[in-house]
């Protein structure tokens, strides 16, 4: 098991999904978390209610990571509470399907800010804090659709394209005393995606996705959240500027 007694670590997007379950596992092996959430205040106050129960010094943070006013505001908060970041995990991020043609602008404009501008702007805000600590560690969240080409995701794709050249170039800027690294998780298990179809939908599109995928599942967010705390361990300090895609197989299929 990971131990991250007392390390301090900043999650974005820890409302919900894959953030969320991040920080309630590094809690669980001792971490202080910054958690960070945008509109999801009653999910991000249950999520602290868990934290505080393992380390009193957690906190929740509101912040809009796409405004770099608040992004500054955010980290200047960090930095006046607890004066270093040994982690970082950018989780935050939105999707939207539909075809290109179809995409009103606002909508292109909010996946490429809150997935590319808001990695950067965290990142950015959050150097000085990391050069603070003994062995600081980033993972980025990015996404399949960078190596696999699918219909009706093409702004969001861009996003996490950026977000993976970003981390790459920072590896090489940062290092040796930073490092970076990307997660691209496949098709992890929510069941959003299960919503209003008939059984025969849902059997249909199970076996059309299990089909791609050799290890015949989808993934859960553990599977996700074990190889971000191996990223942030000292046992990963001879990896950085790698994209490691957590999805069954898919991309090699």
């Amino acid at each position: 098991m990971f131990d991250f007694k007392d390390k301090i670590i900043l999650i974005t997007g820890a409302a919900s999904g894959i953030g969320r379950s991040s920080a309630e596992s590094l809690a669980n092996k001792g971490a202080i978390i910054i958690a960070n959430y945008h509109n999801r205040a009653s999910d991000a106050n249950n999520l602290l209610y868990k934290l505080k129960n393992k380390n009193q010094q957690s906190c929740i943070e509101q912040a809009d990571v796409s405004n770099y006013k608040e992004v500054s505001g955010l980290l200047q908060k960090v930095n006046n509470t607890y004066g270093r970041l040994d982690g970082l995990v950018n989780c935050s991020g939105i999707v939207e399907f539909q075809s290109l043609g179809s995409f009103e602008i606002l909508n292109i404009d909010q996946q490429i800010k809150v997935n590319l501008l808001g990695t950067i702007y965290v990142t950015k805000e959050s150097i000085s804090l990391l050069r603070k600590s003994n062995c600081p560690s980033v993972v980025n969240i990015s996404s399949l659709a960078t190596k696999i080409g699918q219909a009706d995701i093409s702004p969001y794709a861009a996003s996490k394209g950026g977000v993976v050249s970003f981390s790459k170039s920072c590896a090489v800027e940062f290092a040796p005393h930073i490092r970076f690294n990307i997660i691209s998780p496949g098709i992890i298990d929510t069941g959003i995606e299960l919503n209003n179809l008939n059984f025969d939908q849902i059997e249909n599109n199970r076996k059309k996705l299990m089909d791609r995928i050799p290890l015949k599942r989808r993934g859960k967010y553990q599977d996700v959240v074990n190889l971000i705390e191996f990223l942030l361990s000292e046992k990963s300090s001879y990896i950085t500027g790698q994209d490691i895609f957590i999805d069954g197989g898919w991309s090699i299929s």
